[in-house]
């Protein structure tokens, strides 16, 4: 019995400990404003999303994931749009510092950039 007890519980510990969620990115709401943001294609959408990429990079550490890859490439796109140029290519190098292998992309983001 007390064998059999020991068998369950270290099976239940397995189980719970594979069910546990994996992800090394810290997401937060980028699936649901991302989505709205392409649906609705508004102002005030787009800001929700724009929000939602700096609320990714400044709470990343604090839930102990990683920025996901792309989000400073995405934000940068929306400061270049703004026309601020020097803070997307700033942007740029911290996607390039995190996602080396991101470098052809950067490179043409930052090409676009200067032509501006």
């Amino acid at each position: 019995m007390i064998i059999r007890n020991t068998i369950l519980v270290v099976l239940l510990l397995f189980v719970t400990a594979c069910a546990q969620n994996k992800n090394i990115y810290y997401w937060a709401d980028y699936s649901n404003t991302l989505y709205e943001a392409n649906k609705e294609k508004s102002v005030k959408s787009d800001e929700r999303h724009y929000a939602e990429l700096i609320k990714i990079i400044s709470l990343a550490d604090h839930y102990g994931k990683k920025i996901p890859p792309g989000i400073y490439f995405e934000l940068s796109m929306y400061e270049s749009k703004k026309g601020n140029h020097d803070k997307a290519n700033m942007l740029l190098s911290k996607e390039y510092a995190l996602y080396p292998e991101a470098k052809i992309y950067i490179d043409n983001m930052k090409a676009g950039n200067q032509n501006e």
